[in-house]
């Protein structure tokens, strides 16, 4: 698990090949989802919501967490 502040930070696809990032900096996922573009790499909170309030903050990342979590359960 990855935790890259409290804002986007863009740099992280310097090294993290494959990751999609959006024009603000903030990572891409998939809209039904927190998935990223790489299998396995889940995103929420700030880093995908930039600019949003703290609830829905919040939100992102327990989603994330979660798919996180049923992911590992399916594919361990």
């Amino acid at each position: 698990i990855l935790a890259s502040g409290n804002r986007p930070n863009s740099s992280m696809s310097k090294f993290i090949k494959g990751l999609k990032l959006n024009k603000d900096g903030s990572i891409w996922t998939k809209k039904s989802s927190c998935a990223a573009s790489i299998p396995g790499v889940f995103a929420g909170g700030s880093v995908v919501s930039a600019g949003s309030e703290m609830i829905d903050v919040m939100v992102s990342a327990k989603a994330a967490a979660q798919e996180m979590i049923a992911y590992v359960k399916n594919n361990a």
